[in-house]
């Protein structure tokens, strides 16, 4: 539930996302593979089971002009000299932008949440309406949580803030980082505890 304690506000309640098919034929999952597939001209085809699945089903020959990175979110907490500028190599060897494998990732989640959130609640307002957070492992480096924030900013709608809340209880490793995609003055839309 994300409520602000004090604010003439209703409470909302989320329930569970459905869960992701995929893998074994009838059998669904609470998490997905970190797998995204770009078309030949690198723009989005999918991600999860669904990539995965395409990129595999593909002819050998059709498969070598597509962009399929598999297991990438890793691959920016190991690297020693993670910069802006990181690449990230596909399964054919050509190489792209890590920023833009992670925008796409993240556009992906945004897309997905708000039409599961639309389905619970038809009259949710188009634009303003949700506060996202994004959350990085406490073990991660700085370099990697600047690189997450780049990220999202790519994926942003008008204005957008971190804010640290100081709930290091309610998420596993400490504090969590909250990014608020909002219009107009930020001190006028206080961080929510998230519960």
């Amino acid at each position: 539930m994300v409520s602000e304690p004090g604010l003439d506000q209703p409470d909302w309640t989320l329930s569970h996302p459905r869960k992701w098919e995929g893998g074994d034929p009838g059998v669904a999952h609470q998490k997905t593979p970190t797998s995204l597939l770009l078309t030949p001209e690198g723009t989005f085809h999918s991600f999860g089971y669904t990539a995965r699945d395409y990129y595999h089903d593909l002819d050998p020959e059709e498969a070598r002009d597509w962009l399929y990175f598999e297991k990438f979110k890793m691959k920016i907490h190991s690297a020693s000299d993670l910069t802006m500028k990181t690449e990230l190599e596909a399964v054919n060897g050509k190489k792209m932008p890590a920023l833009d494998v992670f925008a796409h990732a993240l556009r992906f989640f945004k897309k997905h949440a708000v039409q599961e959130l639309r389905e619970q609640c038809p009259s949710l307002p188009e634009r303003n309406a949700i506060r996202w957070v994004l959350t990085v492992p406490a073990i991660w480096k700085q370099p990697a949580k600047q690189f997450m924030r780049e990220a999202a900013y790519l994926v942003s709608e008008g204005r957008s803030t971190w804010t640290e809340v100081p709930r290091g209880s309610t998420l596993p490793g400490g504090k969590t980082k909250c990014w608020t995609s909002m219009q107009g003055d930020p001190s006028s839309s206080p961080a929510s505890d998230i519960y």
